[in-house]
């Protein structure tokens, strides 16, 4: 498939000089976990034995929100007569469609940013279900269109929120019927997460991206002089992606963000 991805927001990480003395050493199978510093945290690529993870509990209907927005259908038609759209192919129909990210300021949590797709005058829309979104800061908006699961069609990437260095992005797929928040086996246990962070400073580095037909979630703290990674590996099959292993290193912090998917935007590779 053709890599065909409309990025509407890049981020740009500097990340600072490595001391001279730090010293890379060889992956590492064990160790312990670093823990988040913000929000939820993301990032991934493999090259070594992985670890099986227990798989989720999976939901009835993967990715359909547990609750009705009485706004939705008002947003639906706001955003399509007021938001600037951006072409992608949403339904693997060779399109394009337009894609929406709308917010609707008066609504309540989990109610207030929309994604909307008009697949040539049938619109479909799922609500931003992160709590948090908060329309003043510009939040939700557009970060990009990728194929990235094993639906037809390309992916829509949606800003949440972000931190002090670290972005946050969720992500929507169209399985055919309705428009599906994204959700994956969190890291931390099994619970199902559905914001996947990118950035980062010194005290931590995240990233997301494809490595060939897995999504590789990766993160990255402190350890000393160096920086223990942890890559995650997920099989994106349709709105419910499940977790295959993870890989383990320790290294200087040029070498940990040498790894591909801390080379750009997030899903920046997929195909």
């Amino acid at each position: 498939m053709t890599i065909r991805i409309h990025v509407a927001v890049v981020l740009l990480i500097i990340l600072p000089a490595v001391p001279a003395c730090a010293r890379d050493e060889n992956p590492e199978s064990t160790g312990p976990s670093p823990v988040p510093s913000e929000v939820p945290v993301s990032m991934a690529n493999p090259a070594t034995t992985l670890e099986p993870t227990p798989a989720l509990s999976p939901a009835s209907t993967p990715g359909a929100p547990d609750f009705e927005c009485p706004n939705q259908a008002e947003a639906e038609m706001s955003a399509v007569e007021q938001a600037k759209a951006v072409p992608g192919d949403i339904d693997g129909a060779g399109g394009p469609e337009s894609v929406f990210v709308f917010a609707d300021e008066g609504g309540s949590s989990g109610c207030i940013g929309f994604v909307v797709v008009d697949l040539e005058g049938e619109v479909r829309s799922a609500p931003v279900s992160y709590p948090d979104i908060d329309p003043g800061f510009g939040f939700p908006s557009l970060n990009s269109v990728a194929s990235i699961n094993d639906l037809e069609g390309e992916e829509i990437v949606v800003n949440v929120t972000s931190g002090a260095s670290t972005q946050f992005v969720s992500v929507y797929t169209f399985d055919g019927t309705q428009l599906l928040e994204v959700a994956y086996e969190n890291s931390f246990g099994d619970e199902a997460a559905g914001v996947f962070g990118f950035g980062g400073s010194v005290g931590h580095v995240e990233a997301i991206d494809c490595l060939a037909d897995r999504v590789v979630v990766s993160t990255a703290t402190p350890k000393g002089r160096r920086y223990a990674l942890i890559r995650r590996f997920l099989d994106p099959r349709g709105a419910a992606w499940v977790a295959e292993g993870e890989e383990r290193s320790i290294g200087s912090l040029r070498r940990v963000t040498s790894k591909p998917e801390f080379a750009g935007s997030p899903f920046l590779n997929c195909t």
